[in-house]
């Protein structure tokens, strides 16, 4: 067979096929409408669905005060860590979209007297959007939050809970940091007070053998009050290390006043001591605020609570029709074709 008695068969052929469809057109007529006819009824019949939106941007740093652990005055040691708005808000854009989230929100919202449709639910899932906000080309901190839901005004409350719902564990999660934070400070205070405490013990042990030698020192050399006539034109270099000279009155007396030391807090005598307690008591100062406090924080800035589109955004009307179209046409062709081939199986 040549090249031009193939190309002349498939004309033929082409011309065939054409003129099947042709002798067919009513058939494809009568699925198009028919499947266009389905569509529509399916995009009248079915519930409408709304968009619901709200806008999120971060928090203030003056809206954390309430819960921000205290700046100390003194030399900050072991400082418990500052609330930063921007680290709350990612774990806010990394938590939105959380299914387990998601999860533990919806048992609260349920068991509170909230929507219990389990589709909604779905749908909620499945349609919930995070969208960066746009302004004149360049991307800001703003996030919008879409949803979809049939009922406008159970999608309204649905987003507005959920956005209440994280906000509230958002600020769980940062009383539990702050707390924990609280707890490592505490104790490395508390090592740190007993390690300067111990020093400050042996130091005064160490002082205390001094006199006390130079106690028996001078009591064997029988002075017991301090000569200052006779040290009145004696260099202070000789006498250093010669404390006995002061006699046993005032050694007693030294002795006495430490030895009433031993055994007790050194914070009176020790102003890394006493900096130390002074922070000890503003974290448990903060301990206690934080375990008393009951209200309300916002984590981060809700812009516009959620709302409802005036018009419903699905079914998409145009869509479906599109998709009646392309499928009436589809198997119009694919009856046209079993007809043909039945016929020439019958010849």
């Amino acid at each position: 067979m040549s090249i031009d008695s193939t190309l002349d068969g498939d004309e033929i052929d082409l011309a065939k096929l054409i003129k099947n469809v042709w002798r067919g057109r009513w058939i494809l007529v009568a699925w198009t409408a028919t499947l266009i006819l389905l569509m529509l009824c399916y995009a009248f019949l079915r519930t409408p669905i709304y968009k619901i939106e709200s806008i999120i941007s971060p928090s203030q740093s003056a809206n954390l005060i309430p819960i921000q652990p205290s700046v100390m005055s003194i030399a900050e040691v072991h400082p418990v860590p500052k609330l930063d708005e921007r680290v709350i808000y990612s774990s806010v854009l990394f938590q939105l979209g959380s299914i387990s989230v998601l999860r533990d929100f919806w048992a609260t919202f349920s068991s509170s007297g909230g929507e219990k449709n389990e589709n909604d639910f779905r749908s909620f899932i499945d349609d919930l959007n995070i969208v960066s906000v746009i302004s004149q080309g360049e991307e800001i901190d703003s996030r919008r939050i879409e949803v979809k839901f049939s009922n406008p005004e159970a999608g309204e409350k649905t987003l507005n809970a959920y956005l209440e719902f994280l906000n509230k564990r958002m600020q769980q999660q940062a009383i539990e940091d702050i707390n924990r934070s609280i707890k490592a400070s505490a104790t490395a205070i508390d090592n740190a007070i007993a390690l300067l405490e111990d020093d400050a013990q042996k130091k005064l042990s160490y002082e205390l053998l001094k006199l006390k030698e130079n106690y028996e020192i001078a009591k064997s050399l029988k002075i017991t009050t301090t000569p200052y006539k006779d040290l009145e034109n004696i260099a202070l270099t000789i006498l250093d290390g010669r404390d006995y000279l002061l006699g046993t009155d005032a050694l007693l007396l030294q002795i006495n006043m430490l030895s009433a030391r031993q055994g007790k807090s050194m914070r009176a005598y020790d102003r890394r001591i006493n900096d130390l307690f002074l922070a000890r008591n503003i974290i448990d100062s903060d301990a206690a605020r934080l375990a008393e406090f009951k209200g309300f924080v916002p984590m981060f800035r809700i812009e516009n609570r959620a709302e409802s589109s005036i018009d419903p955004v699905g079914p998409e009307t145009l869509l479906l029709l599109l998709g009646g179209l392309v499928a009436g046409l589809f198997l119009g062709c694919l009856h046209i074709a079993l007809i043909n081939l039945m016929k020439q199986n019958g010849d």
